[in-house]
C-alpha cells in the first residue's frame, strides 16, 4: 500500500514523512530540494487527493537567492480550484495553510489545466527564505507538480520591455497594419480587485474589421471577465476569462467597446491584447470557410455538397455519412464523478451534435444538430427577437478553455418556437428550432444525431444528457423556483461545467412521473408531449436546457437518436424526482413540416 507523502527529495537536508507538508507544515532548510504533490510519481494509477491543505517553508543561505523550476509535466485544475503558489516567509503569519488564499503570491498562483502547455519557465525570486502552498478542493484532480528550488547568486531577470498600451478608459484608434495594444491595469503584475476599466476601440478606415489577440491571457475563471461589444450590431464579439483570451478573433465590426471587470478576490496576472484589423473578404451574408489560418476563403449556401470543393481544405464537401454515429464513439459509463450532477466528463467530441446556444456571447443553452442548418432546442431558451444576438457554437468540448480546431460559431437566422408554447406557461411544448444562416460544416466533431421513431424508448432504457450546465445539485423549495433549467437562473455561487460532461438517465414510467410531481403539490402537469427520466443523484440542470436526451437504437446501439430536449424538473437531481424532457417522437410532424416551410 502506497502511503500518502508528498514525495520529497532533498539534497541537502533530509525531512521525514512526518513532515512532508502536507501533514504538518515543513520546513527545509539547505542549498536545494524538491517538493512535490502526494502521488506525483505515481501516476497515472495515482493522483493527488482532494482538500489538500499543504505548506512547506524553505531556507537557503544567507544573503543567496532562489531559482524555482517546475518540472514540465505540472498539471493542474483551473486555479479557482486547485493553486500552488510562493509567498514571503511572514506568510507563516497566517494561522493555517491555504486559508489566507493566493491574492498575496509573489509568484503564482500557478494551475495550468492538464491540456494546455502551460508549465512556467524557471525564475529567480530575491531573498532566502519563502513559503510554498499547495490548495486543492474537493472536485477533479491531476497529474500534480514537481517543484525543485536551488540557492544562486543571480538576480532576477530585468521585467520584459512591451509596446506601451492605451489605459483605461482611452479612446483607441487603429490604423492600417500597424497594431495597437490593451492591458490589464499593473500588468504583468497582478491586476486589482473590483474595478471596471473599459477601452473605446475602432479603426481609422470604416472599411476595416478589428482583429483581437492575446498575447497572455490569465484572469480568474467566469469571474474576471474581458467582454467585448460590437458597438454597430450591439451584440458581444466574445466573453473570455480564465486562461482561455481571443485568439486571432476576426470581428466584423469596426468599432468595439471593451470592458474588464474583477471581483473582490483572487486577483491574476491579468492579459495584454494585440488588436488589428483587416479589410473582410466575405460578404455580411455569406462566411467564410473554417481553419483557413489568416487568409479568409467565402463561401456560398449552394456551394454545399456540390462535389466541388470551394474550402482549400474541402470543408465544404464533408457531407454526413448517417446521423447519429460519432467518429469518436462515447465511453458509456455509469460512473458518478465530481462538478456535475451525478456525471463525468465526456470522451471529446463524443457527442458531435452537442452545441452551445449563445446568447450575447455567454453560454445560455445547449441544443441538437439535426441537418446542416437546423438545431433542436428548448422553447424557453427564447431570449428575445433579436437574432443578431444569438450565436451556434459547434465542435467545442472545453466552452472556456483555449480555441479549438473544428470549433466554429454561426449566426442563426430563425429562431421558430413550437406554436403551442406559451412563455407564461412554460411546460408543455417546450421545444424549439433554429436555423443558422450558413449551412454547418460537419467533421470528426461536428455531426448531426438522428431524431427516432415515433415511439419513446422502453421504460428503464438507460439514456444520457450532455450540457455545460450547473454541476451542483440544488433542490427546489417550489416548483417555480427550480423548474426551469436555463440560463437565467444560472447565479454567481454556482459552479458552470467547463468541458461537457455526460449523465446517465433511465426512462420512467409516464404514470409514476405524473404521480411524483402530483405529489408535489405543485400546478405542473406531465403531459403526452414529455418523456421523463431518472437516475439517482444524477441529473441535468441550469445551463443544460435545450441540449440533448439521447438513447441508442435498439436495432443498432452504435447509432444514437435524438428521444427529448432537456426541459424541466423540480431543482437539479432531486431525490425522488424526475427530470422533464419534450418528447421528440410527439413533435416529429411538426419538426419535418417547419423545417420545409422555411
Amino acid at each position: 500500500m502506497i502511503s500518502a507523502v508528498c514525495g520529497l527529495v532533498f539534497l541537502a537536508t533530509l525531512v521525514t514523512a512526518q513532515n512532508d507538508g502536507c501533514k504538518v507544515p515543513a520546513i527545509l532548510t539547505g542549498p536545494s530540494g524538491t517538493i512535490s504533490s502526494p502521488f506525483y510519481h505515481y501516476f497515472p494509477e495515482f493522483e493527488y487527493p482532494n482538500n489538500l491543505n499543504c505548506r512547506w517553508t524553505i531556507n537557503v543561505g544567507t544573503g543567496k537567492n532562489v531559482r524555482f523550476t517546475f518540472s514540465p509535466a505540472m498539471a493542474l485544475e483551473d486555479c479557482s480550484y486547485d493553486w500552488v503558489a510562493i509567498f514571503s516567509s511572514n506568510r507563516t503569519d497566517i494561522q493555517s495553510a491555504c486559508s489566507g488564499g493566493s491574492a498575496n503570491a509573489l509568484a503564482g498562483p500557478f494551475c495550468p489545466l492538464i491540456n494546455l502547455p502551460a508549465t512556467p519557465p524557471p525564475f529567480i525570486l530575491i531573498g532566502n527564505s519563502f513559503v510554498i502552498e499547495f490548495c486543492t478542493d474537493g472536485s477533479a484532480t491531476f497529474h500534480g507538480f514537481e517543484l525543485t528550488f536551488n540557492e544562486t547568486d543571480d538576480l532576477p531577470a530585468p521585467p520584459a520591455t512591451f509596446p506601451p498600451a492605451e489605459p483605461c478608459g482611452s479612446t483607441v484608434v487603429q490604423t492600417g497594419d500597424t497594431p495597437v495594444f490593451i492591458q490589464s491595469p499593473n500588468y504583468p503584475a497582478n491586476y486589482p480587485d473590483d474595478i471596471s476599466c473599459a477601452w473605446n476601440i475602432s479603426t481609422a478606415d470604416p472599411g476595416r474589421s478589428l482583429v483581437f489577440h492575446a498575447e497572455a491571457f490569465s484572469t480568474e475563471r467566469a469571474y474576471d471577465i474581458l467582454e467585448l461589444t460590437d458597438e454597430n450590431a450591439g451584440v458581444t464579439v466574445g466573453s473570455f476569462s480564465g486562461s482561455a483570451g481571443p485568439s486571432n478573433l476576426r470581428t466584423r465590426a469596426s468599432h468595439v467597446y471593451a470592458v474588464f471587470v474583477s471581483d473582490d478576490s483572487n486577483t491574476y496576472t491579468g492579459f495584454r491584447i494585440r488588436i488589428t484589423s483587416h479589410v473582410p473578404k466575405c460578404p455580411v451574408n455569406s462566411g467564410f470557410c473554417p481553419n483557413t489560418g489568416d487568409e479568409e476563403f467565402c463561401f456560398e449556401p449552394n456551394q454545399l455538397c456540390d462535389g466541388k470543393p470551394e474550402c482549400p481544405n474541402g470543408a465544404d464537401e464533408n457531407c454526413p455519412r448517417g446521423c447519429g454515429t460519432p467518429v469518436f464513439p462515447p465511453l458509456v459509463s455509469t460512473k458518478s464523478g465530481e462538478r456535475i450532477v451525478g456525471g463525468v466528463e465526456a470522451k471529446p467530441h463524443s457527442w458531435p451534435w452537442q452545441i452551445s446556444m449563445l446568447f450575447n456571447g455567454n453560454h445560455r443553452c445547449g441544443g441538437s444538430i439535426i441537418d446542416h442548418h437546423w438545431i433542436v432546442t428548448a422553447a424557453h431558451c427564447h431570449a428575445g427577437d433579436d437574432m443578431s444576438a444569438y450565436k451556434v457554437r459547434v465542435g467545442e468540448h472545453d466552452i472556456e478553455g483555449d480555441a479549438e480546431m473544428n470549433a466554429w460559431s454561426y449566426d442563426v437566422e430563425l429562431f421558430i418556437l413550437h406554436q403551442r408554447y406559451e412563455a407564461d406557461a412554460p411546460y408543455s411544448s417546450d421545444i424549439a428550432l433554429l436555423k443558422t444562416k450558413m449551412p454547418i460544416f460537419f467533421n470528426d466533431h461536428v455531426h448531426p444525431v438522428c431524431l427516432g421513431s415515433a415511439l419513446p424508448p422502453p421504460v428503464g432504457t438507460t439514456c444520457f444528457t450532455t450540457g455545460w450546465g450547473s454541476t451542483e445539485q440544488r433542490p427546489a423549495r417550489t416548483m417555480q423556483e427550480g423548474a426551469l433549467k436555463d440560463h437565467k437562473n444560472i447565479h454567481r455561487d454556482t459552479k458552470v461545467g467547463d468541458p461537457l460532461r455526460q449523465v446517465d438517465i433511465k426512462i420512467v414510467d409516464p404514470a409514476v412521473c405524473v404521480a411524483t410531481y402530483a405529489a408535489q403539490n405543485d400546478p405542473a402537469v406531465i403531459t403526452a408531449d414529455m418523456i421523463c427520466g431518472y437516475n439517482d443523484g444524477k441529473d441535468s440542470c441550469q445551463g443544460d436546457s435545450g441540449g440533448p436526451f439521447v438513447c441508442s437504437t435498439q436495432a443498432n446501439p452504435n447509432v444514437w437518436e435524438l428521444v427529448g430536449v432537456v426541459s424541466w424538473g423540480y431543482g437539479c437531481a432531486s431525490e425522488g424526482v424526475p427530470g422533464v424532457y419534450a418528447r421528440t417522437s410527439h413533435f416529429l410532424d411538426w419538426i419535418s413540416e417547419t423545417i420545409v416551410a422555411n
